[in-house]
């Protein structure tokens, strides 16, 4: 794949490898929490939303 004539512009291939290194870095970051689990946190209970009725339009 790297003897291939590549084509591409030069600020384009950096802007694919800047993104593809953030998303490895998300990656491994991701799964070095996933293998040293934190302590378990409290269950958050869902907070019941308030919705607030539509006032209706007197009938004219």
């Amino acid at each position: 794949m790297a003897s291939e004539p590549n084509n591409k512009p030069v600020e384009q291939t950096d802007a694919i490898r800047r993104h593809m290194g953030a998303t490895l870095d998300a990656l491994i970051v991701t799964l070095l929490a996933m293998a040293r689990p934190l302590p378990p946190q409290p269950v958050l209970q869902p907070v019941p939303v308030v919705r607030r009725r539509r006032r209706q339009l007197p009938a004219k």
